[in-house]
């Protein structure tokens, strides 16, 4: 009997210092202007330069795959004022490490995410957070209208799995290269 309570006990520690790691809410220090900040920590996946959004503009994407040991909180990377919020409903599918690119494209085209486009000036850039496999459920704190500052709490993938961030070309030159693990409110570009 004592040793099943006792094991029992080291479950439940276990169990709530995970939550305790998982849920925990960093700061995000001072943000520097003209510069272009992580809205998630994990590892940049990938990068791909020239999206065509529409016939005039390319686009710059950069994937921030979060891992289960880092926070799943996300912050607005640049100031601006929320123009619209869309969730997409969609599969639920793993995405890790181990996916390669091919399958990374092919599985965000079809998961569940919500994405949240700010306008600054007269640009605009998106964020959009996919959800993961077992809780699926992502988490906005931004509503339409709302201005917003960088280092702004955005939201939350519970138990997540990926971030985007959508920029126009001409509006950023980044620092960062695929591979580099990326911390909230690290520098990832300069605006031009």
């Amino acid at each position: 009997m004592y040793l099943l309570l006792t094991s029992l006990i080291t479950v439940v520690v276990l169990v709530i210092l995970f939550l305790i790691v998982f849920f925990r809410h960093p700061l995000v220090y001072t943000i520097k202007p003209g510069k272009l900040i992580s809205p998630a920590e994990g590892k940049i996946v990938k990068i791909c330069y020239d999206q065509p959004i529409n016939k005039t503009d390319t686009y710059i994407e950069v994937y921030i795959l979060l891992n289960l040991f880092n926070v799943h909180r996300q912050y607005v990377p640049l100031a601006g004022r929320v123009i619209s919020l869309e969730r997409i409903p969609g599969e639920y599918q793993i995405v890790n490490t181990s996916t390669t690119l091919r399958k990374l494209g092919r599985i965000i085209r079809k998961q569940n995410r919500l994405v949240t486009t700010i306008e600054v000036s007269n640009w605009t850039y998106s964020i959009t957070q996919y959800s993961g496999y077992l809780p699926r459920r992502i988490i906005n704190y931004l509503t339409l209208d709302q201005v917003c500052e960088a280092g702004q709490e955005l939201g939350l993938i519970c138990f997540g799995s990926l971030v985007m961030i959508t920029l126009p070309a001409d509006r950023v030159s980044l620092t960062i290269a695929l591979g580099d693990k990326v911390t909230i409110g690290e520098v990832l570009g300069d605006l031009h």
